[in-house]
């Protein structure tokens, strides 16, 4: 179930995101305490947030449990991304710089050789996710943990509609083999998600009983079972091969 909580006066801007991101302590409904970091956004980012915290667990990603929290002192609604205790990648990497032509193959070489970038690839372009960045991928020394979902299930700006990780991919992935190669392991991830993962994460999300978030599982549902099943033609659009697509 989707949990939901209270901000406990007192959180500390983090300076991170357009949406005012903070770090503080959330009671949750269940009895916990415990230290997360909390967002506002539109109704339906914070609904993409606690849907896709759901979604990726069942199809094996580590993200960490998402929270629907109120705001006491605002009397605003937040989600809540509860603290995972590992640094985002810029951190992991101090002096790292992503600008740097060098640095930057050093980073897409680091998700290259996680082990589950192909799967991370795939869930990002089922959920429609054109947002992710260097920043919300946090490191724990061996996984990426992903974070920061709210842009995703439609909740993103026309022409923002590349997939960074591939992207990230294909800055060290250049050969022609490579990349077909890459594209059939992607696809080949693409198998971990089903239509009833999607339908039960939408089921959680239309139980919250707040109407102006649980609306938004209808949508969700919708467009998640027709980007499943346009999957190999979506992946496909993103190795073109003199301006046409591979096929599988």
């Amino acid at each position: 179930m989707i949990q939901l909580g209270t901000l406990i006066p007192g959180a500390i801007p983090v300076n991170i995101g357009v949406n005012g991101a903070r770090k503080g302590i959330v009671a949750l409904a269940d009895g916990r305490k415990i230290p997360a970091y909390v967002k506002g956004g539109t109704y339906g980012e914070i609904a993409a947030e606690l849907l896709i915290s759901q979604l990726a667990q069942f199809c094996g990603l580590m993200v960490p449990e998402a929270a629907l929290v109120y705001d006491q002192e605002n009397n605003t609604l937040l989600s809540a991304s509860i603290d995972a205790g590992y640094p985002n990648l810029f951190a992991a990497f101090p002096g790292i710089d992503s600008s740097n032509p060098d640095d930057l193959t050093c980073l897409c070489h680091a998700i290259q050789n996680w082990s589950d970038h192909a799967l991370a690839v795939a869930f990002d372009e089922w959920i429609a996710n054109f947002d992710r960045n260097l920043g919300n991928l946090l490191w724990n020394g061996e996984r990426f943990i992903l974070i920061d979902h709210g842009r995703s299930l439609g909740n993103y700006a026309p022409g923002e509609e590349d997939n960074k990780l591939i992207l990230a991919l294909l800055h060290v992935v250049t050969d022609e083999l490579g990349k077909r190669r890459l594209l059939r392991k992607i696809d080949g991830a693409s198998s971990a998600f089903d239509h009833l993962q999607a339908a039960e994460s939408n089921r959680r999300l239309a139980e919250v009983p707040l109407p102006e978030i649980a609306s938004f599982a209808t949508r969700f549902q919708a467009l998640l079972e027709s980007r499943l099943d346009d999957f190999q033609a979506l992946i496909s659009r993103r190795f073109p091969v003199a301006g046409q697509p591979y096929l599988l």
